[in-house]
């Protein structure tokens, strides 16, 4: 929690089976200007044309848990 500025009032949670689904990044047209940020699964056919900055978990069967 406290390496992530997001997380102004954070919520814990526990997960059972987290699972990598992509990035979170800019996509640039074919001229190399970048566009709006956005979420990109793996293996799309655009992953040439972008810049990932966070990677991006799915949480499967998450609790709520109390934090630290």
């Amino acid at each position: 929690m406290r390496h992530c500025p997001h997380l102004d009032e954070p919520v814990c949670v526990r997960v059972r089976k987290p699972r990598v689904w992509g990035a979170f990044g800019g996509l640039f047209d074919a001229a190399l200007r970048p566009g709006p940020d956005a979420y990109l699964p793996y293996g799309h056919p655009a992953t040439r044309w972008f810049l990932a900055g966070q990677l991006v978990l799915e949480l499967v069967r998450a609790t709520r848990v109390t934090p630290p």
